[in-house]
């Protein structure tokens, strides 16, 4: 009796040693996985999504401007950036929009307080607006949503761990066609 004890013992550290490496704290490198959270929690909005080659983009608000983006052209935008969970978009890690840095308890003395600009297509952007945004008008404001692999993919970046699924909230002030 005494050693079946001591066996069990012995398991049970294993297990726990198994699981406190290989289970807690592990990103979820599982592409199908990530997106089909995505897809999960995009489907409880109202209205339809786009979807382009793994970026899931939903526009909550369009001006319907003749300005149209495409590769190459120039755009300037405020953004929310967050590390995706399958309930919330409430984990903020980048913004250039005072309220939403202020809302997030962000300092905001030392953020970047312009918009953005950059020409699609050119890299500036992580691979998920790159293919997301294409298609979107002046005046637009939408979420991208990004398995790993459109985003950082493996390396820790700031407070956003490798991995990490992510979401922008973008508005686009402005478009120059190039």
């Amino acid at each position: 009796m005494k050693a079946l004890n001591t066996y069990s013992k012995v398991y049970i550290l294993l297990i726990a040693v198994f699981v406190g490496v290989y289970g807690c704290g592990k990103p979820d490198y599982n592409i199908d996985s990530q997106n089909t959270r995505i897809e999960n929690y995009l489907n409880s909005f109202d209205g339809d999504y786009d979807y382009n080659l793994g970026a899931y983009k939903y526009t909550f608000y369009t001006r319907n401007s003749d300005k149209i983006l495409q590769t190459g052209d120039s755009l300037y935008i405020y953004y929310v950036g967050y590390n995706f969970s399958s309930s919330n978009l409430n984990n903020i890690f980048t913004t250039n929009i005072q309220s939403e840095a202020e809302s997030a308890g962000m300092d905001w003395t030392y953020m970047d307080k312009t918009r953005y600009g950059s020409r699609l297509g050119s890299g500036d952007l992580v691979r998920g607006l790159e293919l997301g945004l294409p298609g979107s008008r002046e005046g637009d404001s939408l979420y991208i949503f990004m398995a790993s692999d459109l985003g950082y993919i493996d390396e820790a970046v700031g407070i956003i761990d490798p991995g990490t699924p992510l979401a922008f909230k973008i508005v686009i002030d402005e478009i120059v066609k190039n």
